[in-house]
């Protein structure tokens, strides 16, 4: 019996130690994005008439330039759901989060990533 619980321990032991590289290291800091540059982001809402053109305007909004070639549309599986992925030009963190905010107030977006 004493035995089965060192090899128990061993497992155990073994099992825990094995992940410990994936775990995240709390002094290591994410990338930075160099801006300006191109930047996509996905809108998730309700496939409600008008959304692709109110997600369009908001974004250009913040880029003027948005051409449809740098626009993507999907429909989900049972169709209850659009996302829009639209690739902008980004001039900085604030631009971003500004829009961001913006796309999330809109009553039939879901989800911005």
């Amino acid at each position: 019996m004493g035995r089965d619980r060192v090899i128990l321990f061993a497992i155990i032991r073994w099992r825990s130690t094995r992940n410990l590289g994936s775990l995240p290291e709390p002094n290591v800091k994410e990338p930075k994005i160099e801006f300006p540059c191109d930047y996509p982001i996905k809108v998730i809402g309700e496939s409600v008439p008008g959304f692709r053109d109110e997600v369009l305007s908001i974004v250009r909004r913040y880029d003027a330039t948005i051409a449809l070639d740098k626009v993507k549309e999907r429909p989900s599986s049972k169709g209850n759901y659009n996302s829009i992925t639209v690739l902008l030009w980004a001039t900085g963190e604030p631009q971003l989060k500004r829009l961001f905010a913006e796309l999330k107030e809109c009553a039939a977006v879901r989800l911005v990533l």
